[in-house]
């Protein structure tokens, strides 16, 4: 009997031992200002959406045709999101005609998403009603479903032949950074 609880002891132990290694190589999900930009070419997976004021969008739908998609996942309490979001709305603003932002939190309560619009000055509601739709993704179907967000914010950009062809994990500086020239490119603009 003493054999045996020393057997299991020390096999409970090795086992600890060996979980707290693996657990230490495990790489964790952390919301940072890290940016990166993959380029793909997969085409747009068919969902549908909700908006924050309850009406139902696919993302095939008229309002989407021979346009160019921003889709971004984010969240309210991110960080990252919230301070990329000025930059996406102006870019928006700036290729209105030929652009359209779908942005879909990941907030679990409704009203937050309205108190970050409510402390956001740059938010315009013609630009809203014309390019920018906001989505709500609560329990997380479209992110994790259809595109597999490890993190926010995550953008897909995609062309107007509903191509997926970048994907940004992070926040990006959408003027500054290449996702504007990514744009330019995708519109033809030199």
């Amino acid at each position: 009997m003493k054999n045996f609880i020393i057997v299991i002891s020390l096999s409970g132990l090795i086992f600890f031992i060996g979980y707290f290694i693996d657990m230490s190589s495990i790489p964790e999900v952390i919301h940072s200002e890290y940016t990166e930009s993959i380029a793909v070419n997969i085409p747009l997976p068919k969902f549908d959406f909700k908006t924050i004021e309850g009406g139902q969008f696919n993302i095939y739908a008229e309002e989407f045709k021979n346009k160019i998609i921003i889709l971004n996942f984010w969240a309210s309490w991110c960080g990252p999101c919230v301070d990329e979001f000025p930059e996406m709305i102006r870019l928006i603003s700036k290729y209105k005609k030929d652009v359209v932002l779908v942005a879909i939190s990941n907030d679990s309560i409704k009203k937050d998403i309205f108190k970050f619009l409510k402390d956001f000055k740059e938010f315009d509601k013609t630009i809203y009603s014309k390019s920018v739709y906001l989505g709500w993704d609560k329990s997380r179907d479209i992110a994790l479903g259809f595109f597999d967000v490890a993190r926010l914010p995550e953008s897909f950009i995609v062309n107007k032949s509903q191509m997926i062809v970048k994907k940004v994990v992070g926040s990006a500086e959408w003027k500054s950074g290449g996702v504007e020239k990514e744009i330019q490119k995708l519109l033809n603009i030199n």
